[in-house]
């Protein structure tokens, strides 16, 4: 979810339910349910597209589990973390291999 998400454990297990009536062989009951979800996602002040999001890519993984090593990097290599990871789109090729650089040393620490 973006900025916001779904404030209980409760209204999440609600709309996994709705949703799963989604599949229903009755026509009223997958209407209704459509209904409840969608009214459940605006009551909280959400949309669908911030209920349903993909998982990240493989390269905000890795800056990720990156970040979280802070202090084993050097300045230079924060700021780039720090700025690939406000990336909205997949990062050059230049920037990828940094990236994959950092990441495997930082494997490579941990394990040794």
């Amino acid at each position: 979810m973006t900025a916001r998400a779904l404030v209980t454990p409760k209204l999440v297990a609600r709309l996994v339910q709705l949703c799963g009536m989604f599949g229903s062989s009755h026509d009223g009951e997958r209407a209704n349910a459509a209904a409840l979800a969608d009214r459940l996602v605006r009551q909280v002040g959400l949309t669908w597209a911030d209920v349903i999001v993909p998982p990240p890519a493989e390269w905000q993984h890795m800056a990720l589990v990156c970040r979280a090593h802070a202090h084993s990097l050097n300045d230079r290599e924060r700021d780039f973390l720090a700025n690939i990871g406000r990336l909205r789109k997949p990062p050059s090729d230049k920037q990828l291999d940094w990236l994959i650089a950092i990441y495997e040393r930082l494997q490579m620490e941990s394990v040794g």
